[in-house]
Order: C-alpha cells, then structure tokens, then sequence
C-alpha cells in the first residue's frame, strides 16, 4: 500500500505527494511561497524543503527561475525528488540532500539570489516533541537551530540577495 497522499495547486496542474503518516505540509508553506517575487533567471535555495512544495510552487508560478531544494532527511528528499519529476520540472528544479549546516554556495554553482525556508519554529526544550521523527525534525530544532538557517542563508546568498 502507497503510504502517500497526492495533493493538487492550480487546478490540478501540480502535484504533490506527501507522507500520510510522517511530516506533511502546512498552509505556511503555501503562504511562503507566495510570498517570493523573484525575477527572471533568479536562482533560488529552499532550506529544509521537506517534499519540495515550496520549490513545486514557485517553479510553476515563474518559469524562467532555477531552484534548489535541501533537505537533510533522506526519505523527504525522495519524495521531493519525485515531486519534480512527477511536475516534469527536473531541467529547473534540483534537490540537494544536504545538511544545510555545511553547505557552500559551491554546490549550487555560486551565491544564489534569494534563500526562502520555512525552518523549525520550536526549540528543543517547548512542547511536546512528535514521537514521529519526520514531524519532529521539521517542528522542532532537533537538527538545525533558526541560528542555522540564518548562517546557511548568510552563507548561500549573494551580496544583496534577499532572504524570505
């Protein structure tokens, strides 16, 4: 048995599968994605892309930009992977399993233009942790702190890039 759901985003133009039972999206992910605005041949890093949504979303809406994707759980990376070729966007999306913790603008050709993340909003010591290791990973700071992804994007960025 297939232990994924499919979602569909205009009109059925895009897909998106997920775990049924691990780490699923929200709507602040959809809302974040709708938040960047990039420019014609942007280069775009998503730091902790999960299944690849926000990447799927932005790619969809601007066709003329690239987009990475990282993610350090193995499993979602596949997923995402999937997502991109399933949405026939493999020539314009890429997914990087990565530890955003080392990462170098090398890995992506050079400094991007705009780092978007949805990074875990919980520390370690509130709350209750997910007994899902997915989920707890993407929740909580279990993996990368919010002081991480700042470095990360510090790091990726180009002078002047915009952080979202």
């Amino acid at each position: 048995m297939d232990n994924t759901t499919t979602d569909t985003f205009f009109n059925g133009q895009v897909t998106v599968k997920q775990s049924r039972t691990g780490y699923r999206y929200s709507i602040d992910a959809v809302i974040l994605a709708g938040h960047v605005r990039p420019r014609p041949a942007d280069r775009i890093v998503d730091l902790g892309t999960g299944c690849g949504i926000i990447p799927l979303i932005i790619g969809f809406r601007y066709p003329g930009v690239k987009l990475y994707g990282v993610e350090i759980q193995q499993d979602l990376a596949d997923i995402a992977r999937a997502n991109v070729k399933a949405n026939h966007l493999e020539k314009r999306v890429e997914i990087l399993p990565a530890d955003m913790r080392t990462l170098k603008p090398s890995i992506v050709s050079g400094p991007v233009d705009q780092v978007v993340s949805n990074p875990p909003y919980h520390r370690i010591s509130t709350g209750r942790i997910n007994p899902d290791s997915q989920r707890a990973i993407a929740r909580h700071e279990l993996k990368v702190t919010l002081e991480d992804v700042l470095k990360a994007a510090e790091a990726m960025l180009r002078t002047a890039g915009k952080f979202v």
